[in-house]
């Protein structure tokens, strides 16, 4: 079995910043967003408290 390597974040994809999500954009399911908030809580190892969704024509619209 395989063992994930560490890199950091920007050498694998590259970091922007998205367009303002409103509360109404969010979807019950769809494509998972994430803010810092969810990135600290997955770093830290923990569940995301409160996973957000964007439906794929937001994320078209944004990406």
């Amino acid at each position: 079995m395989s063992e994930w390597k560490k890199v950091k974040l920007g050498d694998c994809c590259e970091i922007t910043s998205s367009k303002r999500i409103f509360l109404s954009d969010y979807v019950p399911v769809g494509i998972p967003f994430y803010r810092s908030k969810e990135i600290a809580e997955m770093q830290k190892g923990e569940s995301i408290s409160d996973p957000l969704f964007i439906s794929n024509d937001k994320y078209e619209e944004i990406k």
